[in-house]
């Protein structure tokens, strides 16, 4: 697989809920395991250093504990 260096991902949208509160679900290791399976995949390491430069990973599973994909990145601001 090749690295894609450079990308970028932007995207945008609205919720009905307080800010601190989606904060939160994208934010922390709890929430983000308790909601986001995509392609139904269990993320099971959250790695996210909220910081300019910190470095942001997560790890998903399939549903047989196999290794699926793995997101990661820093966070340029």
């Amino acid at each position: 697989m090749q690295a894609n260096e450079g990308a970028q991902l932007q995207t945008s949208k609205n919720f009905s809920v307080p800010v601190s509160r989606l904060y939160q679900a994208w934010t922390t290791a709890e929430d983000l395991k308790s909601w986001w399976r995509p392609m139904d995949n269990e993320l099971v390491s959250v790695t996210n250093e909220l910081t300019s430069g910190g470095k942001v990973e997560y790890v998903f599973e399939t549903a047989e504990n196999k290794p699926a994909f793995t997101i990661n990145g820093v966070y340029k601001e």
